[in-house]
């Protein structure tokens, strides 16, 4: 199911005009996938954890290999790319206000996904402080 929502959020970007391609549809798919994806790592029990981790990485690289893709179509490095989506007079003001509350919701759900990985991380032992060196008594003092 994970990997569906995933399949349908790039295939927004695959072969798409970039300039035609709704916005607001793409981010839409964008925030079921990864409202899924962190549905799916709090809900793994310990022993599929290293799966969902694997599976996030996977997704990982193929977002990154698409960027890779549309910046080689466009001719914009991924640099460029993200300075354009952050120019807000390129958008007609409905365009910028679904941006801006999907970067919101991207972000939120990004920051829970990472919170959730690092919660769920095996708890290593602390290191045991190094004993203090104890200070002689003042008995012990030498008197001058």
């Amino acid at each position: 199911m994970l990997k569906d929502e995933f399949e349908e959020f790039i295939q927004q970007f695959q072969g798409a005009n970039l300039k035609t391609s709704n916005i607001e549809l793409s981010l839409q798919k964008g925030l079921i996938f990864f409202e899924q994806l962190k549905q799916k790592l709090l809900e793994a029990p310990p022993k599929e954890r290293e799966s969902v981790i694997r599976e996030i990485q996977e997704y990982y690289i193929r977002l990154k290999n698409l960027m890779e893709e549309i910046s080689q179509r466009t001719g914009f490095t991924p640099e460029q790319m993200v300075n354009v989506a952050h120019d807000k007079g390129l958008f007609t003001p409905q365009q910028w206000e679904t941006i801006e509350n999907g970067r919101r919701q991207m972000t939120m759900l990004v920051d829970d996904i990472s919170r959730a990985l690092r919660k769920r991380e095996p708890v290593s032992k602390p290191a045991k402080p190094k004993p203090k060196r104890q200070r002689p008594s003042p008995k012990k003092w030498l008197r001058t």
